[in-house]
């Protein structure tokens, strides 16, 4: 039997890729490569998945609102106010920054805060 000429290889994978067969598959079939097959049958004509799909928030304004009564009022740490929404650590930290504090109210906490480890850093 004589080799088959490129054309008949193409019409011949042309046919199986009508009948559903994948471009590796057709590959295999008529023992060629797939990336011989892209070339004279072009890109693949099969819908892509959706890569980016819009996600909804994933913290409700309800949720915010319980997460900072539990971080500000209650004293929760970070973990177990994620933990309680269902939600991760990060997930929090991007929905309720600063924990609801203004920018002025963290300046203070963080002087303070910067304060007081010199002190006991002296003190040690």
């Amino acid at each position: 039997m004589p080799p088959k000429t490129s054309s008949t290889l193409i019409d011949e994978a042309r046919t199986l890729e009508a009948r559903g067969l994948s471009r590796k598959e057709i590959a295999q079939l008529l023992g060629i490569s797939t990336e011989n097959l892209r070339v004279h049958l072009g890109p693949s004509q099969k819908p892509r998945k959706e890569r980016c799909v819009p996600q909804p928030p994933k913290l409700t304004e309800d949720a915010k609102a319980r997460a900072l009564v539990l971080l500000r009022d209650e004293g929760w740490p970070r973990k177990e106010v994620a933990a309680e929404l269902g939600v991760h650590v990060q997930t929090l930290r991007k929905y309720v920054p600063g924990y609801g504090l203004s920018r002025q109210e963290l300046g203070r906490i963080g002087a303070a805060t910067a304060r007081a480890n010199r002190v006991l850093k002296r003190s040690a």
